[in-house]
């Protein structure tokens, strides 16, 4: 991703300082739209780079946050992969 600018944010239950960054979106995007439109991108570049693996035979790992964390979408691990 390009764009990325550190952000200073504050952790909420301990209020110490954290990192975190924001990416430049061309459109005022949220959800899991958003979210599968930053994934894609880094997904068919491993695609590209297996080769003649199969697509199905590949572990996939995708982080999230967590489930009680404010601003989550809802059944954003449900619908993710869809």
């Amino acid at each position: 991703m390009s764009a990325v600018r550190a952000l200073p944010w504050q952790d909420p239950q301990t209020a110490d300082p954290l990192k975190g960054a924001r990416v430049s979106m061309p459109h005022r995007w949220f959800g899991v739209g958003m979210l599968a439109d930053m994934v894609t991108p880094a997904i068919s570049e491993c695609l590209a780079a297996a080769g003649d693996e199969r697509p199905d035979a590949m572990p996939l790992f995708l982080g999230a946050s967590a489930p009680s964390r404010r601003g989550r979408p809802e059944r954003l691990s449900e619908t993710l992969l869809d």
